[in-house]
């Protein structure tokens, strides 16, 4: 962006726009008078040097702000509510310090990320905790899915272990558990859950998606999420689940954003 707009130059704010037929725009455009072709238009603001333009009918998404570093999250949440939602990560926000998830339970670690984010920053906060549930491992690794392996966010290890824990086990059914709370000004306001059921392969199948996503084939499909390709997973993982809701009650407040 060139903030010289107050001179010569024109300037371009990022950002997402939407028009009346749902069309996607992605800037601002600031230009000088000079550059504009309709010099009518410059006389009432004779002396001013700048002009805003904007296509009529266009229109600010709302914002949601997610309670997560994680870029594999932001992206596939972002990918769902695009063209209906600005979507912001802690990236944004590189004053908020990090969240200890020191709870026991999805809710109790979100709850704890959507309420400590939204002490810092103005809006709704979205906060997503999340894990994968192996029935023959007593519900493992479930809230400890991205350190199973020993090492916080190495899929690598994860699934390794994750295979080696499932060794000669015929039992291999799981499923991904997403739980997620809307938070404003420190307070939790709503939660939400969604789940998909599947079964654990033997192998790494895939390169697509991340996690478990290349170990875990969801029930009806032959294929393992890292397989299926993000069109598919978004439609119908357990975060694409439990967004649907969050939509849904945001949707249907009064002050809807």
């Amino acid at each position: 962006m060139n903030t010289n707009f107050m001179g010569l130059d024109e300037s371009v704010f990022p950002g997402e726009y939407r028009d009346c037929d749902g069309a996607i725009g992605a800037r601002l455009v600031v230009r000088p008078f000079h550059a504009r072709q309709n010099a009518r238009q410059n006389d009432q603001y004779a002396g001013m040097g700048f002009g805003i333009e904007l296509a009529v009918g266009m229109q600010i998404l709302p914002r949601l702000i997610l309670a997560t570093r994680n870029a594999h999250k932001t992206a596939e949440i972002r990918a769902m509510l695009a063209g209906e939602y600005e979507v912001l990560d802690m990236g944004a926000f590189p004053e908020c310090p990090e969240i200890q998830e020191t709870g026991v339970t999805f809710l109790e670690n979100a709850l704890l990320k959507a309420e400590g984010v939204s002490r810092r920053v103005n809006g709704w906060v979205l906060s997503d905790d999340s894990g994968l549930e192996v029935d023959a491992l007593g519900g493992s690794p479930g809230v400890w899915s991205s350190s199973y392996g020993g090492q916080e966010g190495d899929h690598a290890r994860n699934n390794t272990r994750l295979l080696r824990e499932m060794q000669g086990i015929r039992e291999r059914s799981a499923r991904f558990c997403c739980t997620m709370v809307l938070a404003k000004e420190g307070q939790e306001r709503a939660h939400f859950s969604g789940t998909v059921e599947g079964r654990i392969i033997e192998s790494l199948c895939g390169e697509q998606g991340f996690g478990y996503d290349p170990l875990f084939v969801p029930d009806g499909y032959g294929k393992t999420f890292g397989e299926l390709g993000g069109d598919i997973k978004n439609r119908l993982s357990h975060r694409a689940r439990a967004l649907a809701k969050v939509v849904a009650y945001l949707t249907g407040l009064p002050d809807s954003p």
